[in-house]
């Protein structure tokens, strides 16, 4: 769990619907974010491909942070 907490340091700050609610949507905005810029750098024929695995592992990173967090939130983590 040492090495969850220091990958997805959003999804434990706090167990209140508050914090589950600003982990969300941190990590929602990262997603976006990066969706976006990577997005207009996709158009560079050599670097669209690295642009599209990054947006892959980023999508999935934020996916993680937020199943971690609602874990976290509904008390499904040991602590």
């Amino acid at each position: 769990m040492d090495k969850a907490k220091k990958i997805f340091p959003l999804s434990f700050r706090g167990a209140s619907l508050k914090d589950m609610v600003i982990g969300i949507l941190l990590y929602m905005a990262i997603n976006v974010v990066a969706g976006w810029v990577l997005g207009l750098l996709s158009g560079i024929p050599l670097v669209g491909a690295v642009c599209t695995l990054v947006a892959w592992v980023i999508s999935f990173y934020t996916l993680g942070g937020i199943v971690f967090t609602v874990l976290n939130y509904v008390g499904g983590l040991s602590k």
